[in-house]
């Protein structure tokens, strides 16, 4: 028989299809004459190696098959030979003949093509395990779909429609929008690409615009920052399916399922089925009817022959890459090296038994201005040069980090080299969120740090030099401490990092006269600080002062860090 064979991973093009045995029949097996094979992006990751599942070789790639029964291995009821059937194979179906488990079959009607069967399987059958099983989906509610205009989010909408519901479908492009409209969703909305809290907010009151009674069940793929806003749009009621996170993981404010009444449910289709096979065949089955009455019918984007199967890996391949160009910003050309040389670097670890890699925080062109750098240049240090940048182009006041390092020394004196280094950095950067507003001084001090070109330091270093800034203004420990970006410094360095920042806090109502840092006396005995005015000051607001003296003297007391972890 014909199939697309992987004997080793590479590239999409590499592989070819081949002459290869029947497959071997076990028992509780059947063996397909396959019609129609789905192939997805996990077919393109996976003949590159670069797959959670990595199958031995020689193997053919495909998950989702349809087909008709050639022969029935020993233990199977329910199936004979000459039924036409849609089954979960995980791999082995780009090819003329596939064995698989008679527990993954269903049987596909007549009236439905091989290729739309293909196209089944995993989309349609999570879809209809969410909305019916986790949902109780109920005619004339509402139902939202997030990243509408994908594989999932297509079934969703013609699901949904299918089961009775309103369907508003969300997605990142007007085009991705018009394929949803197209598909059967009543209502679109827009959501931009990088999402900040005032977009949230507009995405949230947009969802409530087109749903004033708020939404019922909401069928989430997108995750990341655009749950909350989802969730803020929930009816009393409402159920929230937790489908997938192509954004990421979100954090849940859940003090809003309190208020709202409303349920957070996890949709697993890969478990569901193996542990109720019964009930999955009866959600295909409602599925094959919907179908077979007209209410929908199952997306096919394009079909290729057995021996153009690199062509339709290629079609799905290009298809992800510009979806992944639109969310990152990064050319077609670099994008689709990634895979490449993610390959190529785990190959060089391997032979050479690499334990540890270093990243450069630039590239090939920065490394050629250094190279043709002066011997004198090339010793300062970089993180110290860059805050000197900084300090000079977006502070008030320039030439006064000097002055507050030496003036809040007794902080740091018993303190490592290494650690005073990124305390100087501190001293020079403190000041360049001035001129936002003070609810979003602190974002734009981590954006500074975390996203700018600053090197010079490690990920330890730089979260440490994050959290200084963070405390500095009005940053809350439980925060903090608890984030998981955060949690890669150690106890000590948090301890550490909020004593310094509230230091720099104190120390910065006295900016704008260089002398009174020479009038003012700091003195650290016994875990207090005590400030000692040497001669008379025209002003100063006392009230400030002490205000931050006493939140100086909190951090130098408290073991923050075990403090707020048993809190939490």
């Amino acid at each position: 028989m014909k199939a697309f064979v992987c004997n080793e991973f590479g590239p999409v093009d590499i592989h070819k299809v081949e002459e290869v045995s029947d497959p071997e029949l076990l028992d509780g097996q059947v063996l397909i004459d396959v019609k129609a094979a789905g192939v997805s992006f996990p077919e393109v990751l996976i003949v590159q190696g670069l797959y959670q599942f990595k199958p031995p070789f020689p193997f053919t790639p495909g998950g989702e098959v349809a087909g008709i029964i050639s022969k029935v291995g020993d233990g199977v009821e329910g199936y004979k030979e000459g039924d036409r059937v849609i089954a979960m194979c995980g791999t082995g179906a780009m090819a003329e003949k596939v064995a698989s488990s008679a527990a993954s079959l269903t049987k596909l009607p007549e009236s439905m093509s091989f290729a739309e069967g293909a196209a089944f399987p995993m989309n349609y059958g999570t879809t209809i395990h969410g909305l019916k099983q986790r949902a109780n989906l109920q005619e004339g509610e509402t139902l939202m779909v997030s990243g509408a205009a994908g594989g999932l989010g297509i079934t969703a909408i013609h699901v949904g429609k299918a089961m009775g519901a309103k369907v508003i479908a969300t997605a990142s492009s007007e085009e991705k929008l018009e394929i949803c409209k197209q598909e059967g969703a009543d209502e679109v909305v827009l959501y931009p690409r990088d999402m900040d809290k005032d977009k949230q907010k507009e995405f949230s009151n947009n969802l409530k615009a087109v749903a004033p009674g708020g939404i019922d069940v909401i069928y989430d793929i997108v995750g990341g920052d655009y749950a909350e806003p989802s969730l803020r749009a929930i009816a009393r009621n409402g159920r929230y399916l937790v489908i997938g996170f192509t954004a990421g993981i979100p954090k849940m404010p859940l003090n809003l399922t309190l208020l709202k009444e409303c349920q957070i449910v996890g949709v697993f289709w890969g478990q569901f089925q193996g542990l109720e096979p019964e009930v999955n065949r009866q959600n295909f089955d409602d599925c094959f009817e919907m179908v077979t009455s007209g209410k929908f019918k199952p997306l096919v984007s394009s079909t290729y022959k057995i021996e153009d199967s690199v062509e339709a890996l290629k079609f799905i391949q290009d298809s992800s890459f510009l979806t992944r160009r639109d969310e990152t910003n990064i050319s077609s050309e670099r994008l689709a090296l990634l895979p490449h040389s993610a390959r190529l670097l785990e190959l060089i670890i391997d032979e050479l038994q690499i334990k540890e890699l270093t990243f450069s925080s630039f590239g090939v062109r920065e490394g050629f201005v250094y190279h043709n750098l002066s011997e004198a240049e090339k010793k300062k240090d970089p993180l110290i040069e860059a805050a000197k940048f900084f300090e000079k182009k977006e502070t008030r006041f320039p030439n006064m980090s000097k002055h507050t390092f030496k003036w809040i020394s007794p902080l740091y004196e018993n303190l490592p080299r290494k650690t005073k280094r990124v305390i100087l950095a501190a001293t020079k950067l403190h000041d360049v969120a001035w001129i936002a507003h003070p609810d979003y001084k602190t974002e734009m001090c981590l954006e500074l740090v975390t996203r700018s070109n600053i090197s010079g330091l490690s990920h330890k270093e730089r979260v440490f030099l994050a959290m200084i800034l963070l405390f500095r203004h009005k940053a809350k420990p439980e925060k903090v401490f608890n984030s998981k970006l955060f949690k890669i410094v150690s106890k000590k360095k948090r301890k550490i990092a909020f004593v310094i920042g509230k230091g720099l806090r104190l120390a910065s109502t006295f900016f704008g006269e260089k002398n009174l840092f020479d009038k003012i006396d700091f003195r650290l005995e016994a875990q207090q600080v005590d400030l000692c005015f040497k001669s008379k000051i025209d002003f100063i607001n006392g009230e400030v002062v002490e205000r931050r003296i006493q939140e100086l003297n909190n951090a130098l007391k408290a073991h923050v860090a075990e403090d707020v972890e048993k809190k939490v």
